[in-house]
C-alpha cells in the first residue's frame, strides 16, 4: 500500500516571514528579558522561591523559543 509522500521541508517553508513570525520573535525576546528581570529582582530583593520560580520559568521559556528560532534560521541557511 503506497501512501502519499510528504513534501520536503523546503517546499513547505515560505520565502518570507509572516507577521505572526515577527510577533513570535519579539515575544521570545520579551519572555527572556522579563524572566531575567524577575529572576534578578527576586534574588536580590526578596529571595522568595515563588519569584525565582516564575522568573526561571519565563527565562527558560524564552530560551527555548529563541533556540527554536535560532535553529530554524541556522538550519535554513546551511541547506544547499
Amino acid at each position: 500500500m503506497e501512501g502519499r509522500k510528504m513534501p520536503l521541508r523546503d517546499e513547505q517553508t515560505p520565502s518570507r516571514l509572516s507577521l505572526r513570525n515577527y510577533f513570535e520573535i519579539v515575544t521570545s525576546f520579551l519572555f527572556f528579558a522579563l524572566g531575567l528581570a524577575i529572576l534578578i529582582r527576586s534574588i536580590s530583593e526578596t529571595g522568595l522561591i515563588l519569584g525565582m520560580g516564575v522568573g526561571g520559568a519565563f527565562l527558560a521559556y524564552g530560551v527555548f523559543r529563541l533556540r527554536y528560532i535560532w535553529n530554524y534560521f541556522f538550519k535554513k541557511v546551511q541547506k544547499p
